[in-house]
């Protein structure tokens, strides 16, 4: 039997317009919010990622951490 593989695409969640660099803005509250009910979303769907390709922004890793799934990130993917 062969093995079916899903692939999910996720934008960052809302994240401020701060004052610093591009590469460190932050999540809103709002942002806070939609990272949790996008978590809650690929459980409800028995959604396991295996693995996360993101980049070092930081908006992008609260992201990922914020979903709640215990899943690593891709090699290549680590902060730097």
């Amino acid at each position: 039997m062969a093995t079916v593989t899903t692939l999910v695409i996720m934008r960052h969640a809302e994240a401020g317009h701060g004052h610093g660099s591009d590469h460190d803005r932050e999540l809103t509250a709002k942002g806070q919010r939609q990272v949790h009910e996008a978590g809650q979303w690929l459980r409800a769907l028995d959604l396991h990622p295996s693995a996360f390709a993101v980049s070092d922004a930081q908006r992008t890793r609260q992201t990922a951490d914020g979903l709640g799934l215990t899943t690593p990130y891709l090699p290549g993917s680590e902060e730097h």
